[in-house]
């Protein structure tokens, strides 16, 4: 449904409709959310240090 980049795509596999406002915001949340992914080692690093 989205891109790496956050942009919508037709073949979508949610087994729901969304409206083109409803998809552009999922696909942000998701690139957010890939994004974020992506720290999570880094910050559980740096947390584990402080004990």
């Amino acid at each position: 449904m989205c891109t790496a980049k956050g942009e919508v795509y037709q073949q979508s596999s949610l087994p729901v409709q969304l409206t083109e406002s409803q998809s552009q915001i999922y696909c942000s949340l998701y690139t957010s959310n890939q994004e974020l992914l992506k720290l999570s080692p880094i910050i559980d690093h740096l947390l584990s240090r402080r004990g």
